[in-house]
């Protein structure tokens, strides 16, 4: 768990500061770490069901604030998902996609992009909510790799940035 020294931290960076790590780096920095147990290299992501809310819910969860419409969490690596909230569900666009290590042919985790549909069944209308979750190798034995980590992504339709989350005071 975050402290309160770490959030002042996060609040004293430098103007212009923006936490936009790599793929190599989400899944063999950040979520090697928090699945090894290292809770202060990686206290500043917030573990969170990012499926018991509606997305625009989320990025005022996050414990980084962001104006690039990009947030980070982890969540537990449950086999049960149920990625249906009150107004909508996730869908998945495909299969999902290897991530290899920079410089090397080793899969080191993968990609797979679920968006947002507002509704349910064939009524659902697509929005311009995105997540990608990255799997570190064998996460499908939860008791070895706990966690997952996401990125939800604000893909505005209209292109126009406009700031969703308020800065952490």
């Amino acid at each position: 768990m975050a402290t309160t020294a770490e959030f002042s931290y996060l609040s004293s960076l430098p103007a212009g500061f923006v936490f936009r790590p790599t793929e190599e780096q989400l899944i063999t920095h950040y979520l090697k770490n928090k699945n090894d147990g290292n809770e202060s290299v990686v206290s500043f992501i917030k573990e969170i069901d990012l499926y018991k809310f509606e997305p625009e819910q989320l990025p005022d969860k996050s414990f980084i604030p962001s104006d690039n419409f990009e947030w980070f969490f982890f969540r537990a690596n449950t086999l049960d998902i149920e990625r249906t909230t009150g107004t909508g569900s996730w869908k998945s666009t495909g299969e999902p996609r290897p991530i290899k290590a920079r410089g090397a042919n080793e899969v080191i985790g993968s990609r797979e992009i679920f968006v947002f549909h507002r509704g349910r069944g064939a009524k659902g209308v697509k929005t311009n909510w995105v997540i990608e979750y990255r799997l570190h190798p064998d996460t499908k034995i939860p008791s070895q790799h706990p966690f997952l980590i996401f990125k939800l992504k604000d893909n505005n339709a209209d292109g126009e940035k406009k700031i969703t989350q308020k800065p952490r005071a």
